[in-house]
């Protein structure tokens, strides 16, 4: 009779075991979950979804710290900014385009190094129209908000 109890003893797993398992599984996850986005992410429409995103992002952090921001594209890229008492700061690394894009202003810039979509503390923006190669475009009259369509 001790020796039946002594194998069942030595059965299942630790409590390190299970975690170290659910660890692994965990990073096998993300790393599926980041492919996916990618692989998914190389349409213009994915660009359409990204660029409304960070310009609701940047709005509300214009409106919330009551500090203008803005938005630089350039060089294939988009980037978020801060302006400051030094003038323009980065709030991100720019982060690339998937397809080309066609940006269009409506508002008359101040000076070169102004961004091109400037965001105020009472949510007044750029006026301006963004198009996408797949077809699609947002626009933005400076007052009622973001619209983007087709794709």
């Amino acid at each position: 009779m001790d020796a039946g109890l002594r194998s069942s003893k030595g059965a299942g797993f630790t409590l390190i075991e299970v975690l170290i398992a659910v660890a692994v599984l965990a990073v096998l996850t993300l790393g599926a979950v980041l492919t996916a986005g990618r692989v998914s992410g190389g349409s213009g429409a994915s660009d359409m979804a990204r660029f409304a995103e960070r310009i609701e992002f940047a709005r509300t952090l214009a409106i919330d710290a009551r500090r203008t921001g803005g938005l630089r594209l350039r060089d294939g890229t988009i980037q978020m900014l801060r302006r400051d008492a030094d003038g323009w700061q980065p709030v991100a690394d720019p982060v690339p385009w998937q397809q080309p894009v066609v940006f269009e202003t409506r508002s008359p810039r101040i000076g070169t190094e102004t961004p091109d979509i400037l965001l105020l503390p009472n949510g007044q923006s750029t006026a301006f129209t963004l198009r996408f190669s797949n077809g699609g475009f947002c626009e933005n009259d400076g007052w009622t908000g973001l619209k983007c369509s087709g794709g």
